[in-house]
């Protein structure tokens, strides 16, 4: 059954006849809405497409809400302006979290109202779980040089970051081959969130500030536990240590927190003091960039 705007979407599926269905094991983020156009789908493309169709990979019903921003987003968020805000209604599910909050997010850029968000999930002892590329698998190193201002502080309220590696160790849950996986080309694309395992979102929204201001957004929400702990399984597994780095806080000198990546290769826990990266050069070019004031623009 689709919802918009909280409204039930017509007599047609009040009386029974759903309208989207999200398909379970898909390869990208596992949602789907109407019926798929099979023909304009070639080569290997078409079978996720013709399970459904045939009914061979079973569908989850659920209700959903579209979310959005309005076109002149910049006015509404200055109140100059009515109009719908993406944020606003991703920021009022989560203020009703309980007990978890799962991001998937691929950059990472938080504006101080998000980490006053996130310091609220904390304060509730609700466990606040987030998924970001690290800098080897990073599409953007500039937005990368944004994110490092923030891991050590949310590590210390109890925030747990992990940063998804280049080279996958297991490809279950990745959306991704192992044919290609090999290469170390993995990063993240989707984003996701998940609130209580009750509450999903799918859009094109990062928890980045330029998502927040700048560009113009949509998503569903869907309410449905079934397809929440689904992704918060795929969740899991993109977590591990053999696919993800998970970063911790030590002592280093003088008793400044220090970073640590812990992974685990070739079957073995390995910890990192220094970031892990694709090379040196990439590393010096995010330490420069980070000095430059780009947050709001990232």
């Amino acid at each position: 059954m689709l919802a918009k705007d909280g409204d039930q979407a017509g007599a047609k599926h009040a009386a029974g006849a759903p309208s989207t269905a999200t398909a379970p094991g898909a390869a990208d983020a596992p949602g789907a809405t109407g019926t798929p156009n099979v023909a304009s789908t070639p080569g290997a493309d078409r079978q996720p497409f013709l399970d459904i169709v045939s009914g061979r990979t079973s569908l989850i019903w659920a209700p959903m809400k579209l979310i959005y921003d309005s076109p002149d987003k910049k006015d509404v968020d200055k109140g100059n302006s009515p109009g719908r805000l993406i944020y606003k209604a991703l920021a009022e599910q989560a203020a009703a979290v309980q007990t978890e909050l799962l991001m998937v997010t691929p950059y990472f850029i938080p504006s101080p109202d998000e980490l006053q968000l996130l310091k609220e999930e904390r304060d509730r002892n609700a466990r606040v779980r987030i998924l970001t590329n690290s800098l080897a698998a990073a599409p953007n190193t500039e937005a990368h040089s944004g994110y490092i201002h923030y891991r050590v502080g949310l590590l210390q309220q109890g925030v747990e970051l992990y940063e998804v590696r280049a080279l996958l160790g297991n490809t279950r849950g990745s959306g991704q081959s192992k044919a290609i996986s090999r290469h170390g080309n993995y990063g993240l694309h989707a984003k996701l969130f998940v609130f209580d395992r009750k509450v999903a979102f799918v859009g094109s929204m990062n928890f980045d500030q330029r998502s927040k201001h700048l560009n113009t957004e949509i998503g569903v929400l869907i309410s449905s536990p079934e397809l929440s702990r689904e992704i918060a399984a795929r969740f899991d597994a993109l977590t591990k240590l053999d696919n993800a780095y998970t970063v911790t806080l030590d002592q280093g000198a003088a008793g400044k927190p220090r970073l640590v990546w812990k992974t685990q290769e070739d079957g073995k826990v390995i910890e990192y003091r220094k970031e892990p990266a694709r090379n040196e050069w990439q590393r010096l070019k995010v330490k420069f960039l980070s000095a430059i004031p780009l947050d709001k623009e990232l």
